[in-house]
Protein backbone atom coordinates (compact mmCIF):
# COMPACT_ATOMS: atom_id res chain seq x y z
CA UNK A 1 0.00 0.00 0.00
CA UNK A 2 2.84 2.28 0.90
CA UNK A 3 4.03 2.06 -2.68
CA UNK A 4 0.59 2.91 -4.06
CA UNK A 5 0.03 5.87 -2.22
CA UNK A 6 3.68 7.30 -3.23
CA UNK A 7 3.32 6.24 -6.68
CA UNK A 8 0.04 8.17 -6.82
CA UNK A 9 2.10 11.02 -5.17
CA UNK A 10 4.56 11.20 -8.14
CA UNK A 11 2.06 11.00 -10.82
CA UNK A 12 -0.46 12.81 -9.09
CA UNK A 13 0.91 15.36 -6.86
CA UNK A 14 -1.81 18.12 -6.08
CA UNK A 15 -4.23 14.97 -5.20
CA UNK A 16 -4.21 13.05 -2.15
CA UNK A 17 -5.73 9.49 -0.98
CA UNK A 18 -8.01 7.36 1.31
CA UNK A 19 -7.15 4.34 2.75
CA UNK A 20 -10.16 2.36 4.07
CA UNK A 21 -11.08 -0.38 5.82
CA UNK A 22 -13.14 -2.27 8.48
CA UNK A 23 -12.29 -0.83 12.15
CA UNK A 24 -10.29 -2.96 13.99
CA UNK A 25 -8.70 -4.15 11.15
CA UNK A 26 -5.08 -2.25 11.18
CA UNK A 27 -5.62 1.04 9.63
CA UNK A 28 -4.15 3.02 12.66
CA UNK A 29 -0.96 0.91 12.41
CA UNK A 30 -0.78 0.61 8.57
CA UNK A 31 -0.79 5.19 9.25
CA UNK A 32 2.12 4.90 11.70
CA UNK A 33 3.72 2.43 9.17
CA UNK A 34 3.47 5.22 6.88
CA UNK A 35 5.35 7.92 9.07
CA UNK A 36 8.96 6.27 9.78
CA UNK A 37 9.12 5.33 5.86
CA UNK A 38 8.29 8.89 4.96
CA UNK A 39 10.46 10.72 7.49
CA UNK A 40 13.32 7.98 6.69
CA UNK A 41 13.39 9.60 3.21
CA UNK A 42 13.35 12.97 4.46
CA UNK A 43 9.78 14.10 3.59
CA UNK A 44 8.12 16.54 6.14
CA UNK A 45 4.80 14.83 7.80
CA UNK A 46 2.27 16.22 9.62
CA UNK A 47 0.21 13.47 11.21
CA UNK A 48 -3.20 14.38 12.83
CA UNK A 49 -4.90 11.72 14.99
CA UNK A 50 -7.95 13.40 15.89
CA UNK A 51 -6.76 14.57 19.14
CA UNK A 52 -3.75 16.63 18.30
CA UNK A 53 -1.65 17.41 15.65
CA UNK A 54 2.17 16.66 14.90
CA UNK A 55 4.46 18.17 12.29
CA UNK A 56 8.18 16.07 11.85
CA UNK A 57 9.77 18.77 10.36
CA UNK A 58 13.55 18.09 9.47
CA UNK A 59 14.70 16.76 12.80
CA UNK A 60 12.28 18.77 14.75
CA UNK A 61 8.64 18.36 15.66
CA UNK A 62 6.27 20.87 16.31
CA UNK A 63 2.25 19.92 18.17
CA UNK A 64 -0.68 21.39 18.71
CA UNK A 65 -3.73 19.73 20.80
CA UNK A 66 -5.88 21.58 18.09
CA UNK A 67 -8.13 19.16 16.45
CA UNK A 68 -8.59 21.27 13.55
CA UNK A 69 -5.52 21.07 10.77
CA UNK A 70 -4.01 24.39 10.12
CA UNK A 71 -1.15 26.13 8.97
CA UNK A 72 -1.03 27.49 12.74
CA UNK A 73 1.23 24.69 14.58
CA UNK A 74 3.47 24.88 11.65
CA UNK A 75 6.96 27.11 11.20
CA UNK A 76 5.62 29.19 9.19
CA UNK A 77 3.40 31.29 8.68
CA UNK A 78 0.96 30.18 6.10
CA UNK A 79 1.13 26.56 4.71
CA UNK A 80 2.37 28.27 1.33
CA UNK A 81 5.36 28.69 3.20
CA UNK A 82 6.59 25.33 3.46
CA UNK A 83 8.01 22.35 1.28
CA UNK A 84 6.13 19.83 -0.05
CA UNK A 85 4.73 17.63 2.94
CA UNK A 86 2.81 14.35 3.01
CA UNK A 87 -0.46 14.56 5.98
CA UNK A 88 -1.52 11.39 7.58
CA UNK A 89 -4.95 11.64 8.77
CA UNK A 90 -6.73 9.19 11.28
CA UNK A 91 -9.86 9.73 11.63
CA UNK A 92 -11.95 6.76 12.95
CA UNK A 93 -14.61 9.57 14.90
CA UNK A 94 -14.43 12.13 12.97
CA UNK A 95 -15.21 13.77 9.14
CA UNK A 96 -11.95 15.28 7.96
CA UNK A 97 -12.68 19.10 6.44
CA UNK A 98 -11.53 20.15 3.81
CA UNK A 99 -10.36 23.60 4.65
CA UNK A 100 -6.93 22.14 6.41
CA UNK A 101 -5.93 20.35 3.14
CA UNK A 102 -6.65 22.46 -0.09
CA UNK A 103 -3.15 23.67 0.03
CA UNK A 104 -1.42 22.40 -3.07
CA UNK A 105 1.71 22.05 -0.55
CA UNK A 106 0.14 19.14 1.03
CA UNK A 107 -0.53 15.77 -0.08
CA UNK A 108 -3.16 14.15 2.23
CA UNK A 109 -3.25 10.50 3.09
CA UNK A 110 -6.56 9.60 4.80
CA UNK A 111 -7.04 6.49 6.71
CA UNK A 112 -10.80 5.98 7.75
CA UNK A 113 -13.43 3.52 8.11
CA UNK A 114 -15.34 2.93 4.64
CA UNK A 115 -17.53 5.90 5.63
CA UNK A 116 -17.91 8.45 2.47
CA UNK A 117 -19.59 11.33 4.62
CA UNK A 118 -15.38 11.07 6.38
CA UNK A 119 -13.73 11.61 2.91
CA UNK A 120 -16.19 12.98 -0.31
CA UNK A 121 -16.30 16.55 0.09
CA UNK A 122 -12.12 16.46 0.24
CA UNK A 123 -11.80 13.96 -1.98
CA UNK A 124 -13.96 15.70 -4.67
CA UNK A 125 -11.91 19.13 -4.56
CA UNK A 126 -8.70 17.50 -4.82
CA UNK A 127 -9.48 14.67 -7.25
CA UNK A 128 -7.94 12.05 -4.72
CA UNK A 129 -7.59 8.24 -5.07
CA UNK A 130 -9.86 5.82 -2.51
CA UNK A 131 -7.61 2.16 -2.01
CA UNK A 132 -9.64 0.09 0.12
CA UNK A 133 -7.89 -2.85 1.65
CA UNK A 134 -9.48 -6.48 2.10
CA UNK A 135 -10.72 -7.54 5.83
CA UNK A 136 -8.18 -9.34 7.71
CA UNK A 137 -8.74 -13.85 8.12
CA UNK A 138 -9.05 -15.16 11.69
CA UNK A 139 -5.84 -16.60 10.72
CA UNK A 140 -3.86 -13.20 9.76
CA UNK A 141 -5.55 -11.70 12.95
CA UNK A 142 -4.06 -14.08 15.26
Amino acid sequence: MFDRVCSLRQKRPFTGAVVTRQPGNGLSTLMYFFLPKLIAQGHPVVIHTGVSVHLFYFGSVYTTSSTEFSGACLPYSTLEDHPPMWALFDSHKFSLKPEGITSSVIFPVHFTSPVPERFNTWVKLRKGAIFGLRLLTRTELI
